[in-house]
């Protein structure tokens, strides 16, 4: 998977896009795009259904989502890291062919980069969230220890979809941890337009080390906006890695990004 970061990172977005399409028509993965228009630009949203393509309007699905877009750095970590974990899910999918299954794989464009969720409030204004069982949005997995889930609500903490995905990090030895808010990272984020719309059963998938867990100052983003604007100061490890130049392939470990997958795999798939 990281060698597919290393080519992701040198591209403009555009070829980001266009490289996404490639690779899946070489595992055969058949896609279709939505056209997205964020400020001043436009983009495309890849959209893949599995087992069939499209889905009927009325089809009941599970939906995953990572956005494309790079902003301000290489985007190794933000965001190709969920591009490939996604893209190994959909050839995996493609290779072994699970039924009983109807499974929306989603490349959003423009999270940022100049179209504030551009393409997840494209999607949700089109499709709209009845038909979608659970999103789980796929941003920023390339480096860290611990797999964050978040925002989740209390009412739906104890749900399957949230405890399938315990489960299956349990099984890898990765611990899985369900937040209300996640307090360290700024900006937007995919889950958002679906949680406007009403979906509930939501949530970003986030790797973090060890060692930034118990980042919880009051003050983040203005610990954060001082870092960036000076590079004084001791942030949480990950977003030294964060919109800057310093999110870089070298910096991506794939050992977490099998994790990611497995865990995906595991509380999709295996536990259908």
């Amino acid at each position: 998977m990281t060698d597919h970061i290393k080519k992701l990172e040198i591209l403009n977005n555009q070829e980001r896009g266009e490289y996404i399409k490639e690779v899946l028509d070489t595992y055969g993965v058949p896609f279709y795009v939505q056209k997205v228009r964020g400020f001043f630009r436009t983009g495309e949203n890849i959209i893949v259904d599995y087992p069939s393509e499209p889905f009927k309007k009325e089809t009941k699905y599970i939906l995953l989502g990572a956005h494309h877009n790079k902003f301000n750095s290489p985007g190794a970590n933000d965001n190709a890291s969920g591009v490939v974990v996604l893209i190994s899910f959909l050839k995996k999918l493609q290779a072994e062919r699970p039924s009983n299954l109807n499974i929306r794989v989603v490349f959003f464009a423009m999270e940022d980069s100049g179209g504030i969720m551009a393409g997840s409030r494209k999607y949700v204004k089109e499709y709209g969230i009845d038909n979608i069982d659970y999103f789980y949005n796929v941003d920023t997995v390339g480096m860290g220890d611990i797999l964050l889930l978040a925002p989740v609500k209390e009412s739906t903490i104890n749900e399957d979809w949230i405890q399938q995905i315990y489960k299956s990090g349990k099984k890898i030895g990765m611990p899985v941890e369900a937040r209300k808010t996640l307090s360290f990272l700024p900006g937007f984020s995919d889950h958002i337009p679906f949680r406007w719309k009403g979906l509930h059963r939501v949530c970003t998938l986030l790797v973090i080390p060890n060692e930034d867990k118990n980042f919880k100052y009051v003050f983040n983003y203005l610990i954060l906006l001082w870092y960036w604007m000076t590079g004084l100061g001791n942030p949480p490890k990950i977003t030294k890695h964060y919109h800057n130049k310093y999110d870089r392939s070298e910096f991506i470990e794939e050992k977490t990004l099998q994790n990611v997958s497995e865990i995906l795999w595991g509380s999709i798939v295996s536990d259908s």
